[in-house]
C-alpha cells in the first residue's frame, strides 16, 4: 500500500470533489483508502467548511459524493472509523466564525456524518447502514437521536 502524504491527500481531495475515475486509479495504484489526511472539506452548502483529519470515505460523505462512497465501500474501505467533524460557519451578522454540528469536537462514526450532511436521495446513509448498525450509541445517543437533533426527518425514517 502507498502511504505517501501527497498520494493520500490527492485521494481525500478527489473523493471530496467526486472524481470517481481518479479515486479508482489512485486505489488501483496502491494508495491506501483507509489512511487519513488533513484537509479543508467544503460542504455543498458553501458556508460550511471543516479542517479535519479524515480518510477518503469521510471526505466523500461530507461532500455528498454518492458514486465515490459506493466505490469506496466496494473496495472495502473501513467503516468503523471515527472523525472529529464539527464544521465552521461564518455568521455575517456578528462577523465571527462558530462551530456547528451535533458532534462538535467529539469524534463520531461516519454514519453520523451521513445523517448530518444528508444528501437528497438518502443513498449514502442507506449504503452505510447496510454495513453499520444504526443502534450503536455514541455518548448515549443513537442515529435516531442524531437525526432529531439535526432536524432531519428523512434520515430519521431511515434509521429504523
Amino acid at each position: 500500500m502507498v502511504h505517501s502524504h501527497v498520494a493520500v491527500n490527492a485521494l481525500v481531495t478527489a473523493s471530496s470533489r467526486g472524481f470517481v475515475d481518479f479515486v479508482e486509479t489512485l486505489i488501483k495504484s496502491g494508495v491506501d483508502a483507509n489512511v487519513t489526511a488533513r484537509g479543508v472539506l467544503q460542504s455543498s452548502k458553501s458556508s460550511l467548511h471543516a479542517n479535519v483529519d479524515c480518510n477518503a470515505l469521510v471526505a466523500a460523505v461530507f461532500s455528498r459524493q454518492i458514486s465515490v462512497v459506493k466505490l469506496l465501500l466496494q473496495v472495502g474501505v473501513r467503516t468503523g472509523i471515527k472523525v472529529r467533524l464539527g464544521a465552521w460557519s461564518w455568521d455575517t451578522i456578528i462577523g465571527e466564525e462558530f462551530q456547528v454540528g451535533a458532534g462538535l469536537a467529539e469524534p463520531y462514526r461516519v454514519t453520523w456524518c451521513a445523517v448530518e450532511y444528508f444528501e437528497a436521495s438518502g443513498a449514502i446513509l442507506c449504503m452505510l447502514l447496510q454495513q453499520i448498525s444504526p443502534n450503536i450509541p455514541h455518548l448515549g445517543r443513537t442515529h435516531v437521536h442524531h437525526a432529531i437533533l439535526c432536524g432531519n426527518a428523512r434520515a430519521f425514517g431511515m434509521c429504523f
